[in-house]
């Protein structure tokens, strides 16, 4: 007596190995295209949920109508821009109070500058980029070390509650 497999329990094992290769990448496919909705309030929780060594990095781009995420400086996924193209982003200095800026500039692969709207970090350290943002309805104050992103109804406000962090860390 022969021991081995008839071709036809061959070929049904090819099928079916073939059925589940094709699912599972189509999986990973559709996971690796899903555009990720976040909110200013939600951001920072997100992006922590990356793991990275390095960095990790939301920069909106083309007047805010694209955003994309890095981990470690690679491209990771598109993320549906959630902002104005008008906002206006200010950063607190306890010497010089607070002052209009611009964010970093993007520099994609083939090294041409790209100005970007807005831009956020998120480092291993803890620490992640501190600024107020403004958009047409509501101040957004973004803190570098401690606590998560505040909703105010004023600028006057968040200037307020980053003047008041300052002073507490530097007690």
């Amino acid at each position: 007596m022969k021991k081995g497999f008839t071709l036809l329990e061959l070929m049904l094992v090819v099928v079916l190995m073939g059925i589940v290769y094709g699912s599972v990448i189509n999986v990973f496919e559709r996971y690796k295209e899903k555009v990720i909705d976040v909110t200013f309030m939600s951001l920072q929780k997100y992006m922590q949920e990356f793991s990275h060594n390095n960095h990790v990095s939301l920069v909106c781009i083309n007047q805010c109508e694209e955003c994309l995420l890095f981990v470690d400086e690679k491209f990771t996924q598109n993320v549906t821009p959630f902002m104005d193209k008008d906002i206006q982003l200010y950063q607190y200095d306890k010497d010089i109070g607070v002052r209009e800026f611009q964010a970093l500039p993007y520099f994609p692969s083939d090294g041409q500058e790209e100005e970007a709207c807005f831009r956020y970090d998120i480092y291993p350290d803890g620490s992640r980029s501190e600024m107020i943002v403004k958009d047409k309805k509501e101040v957004y104050l973004f803190p570098s070390y401690f606590g998560s992103v505040q909703k105010y109804a004023s600028i006057e406000e968040a200037i307020e509650q980053q003047a008041e962090l300052a002073r507490k860390v530097a007690e």
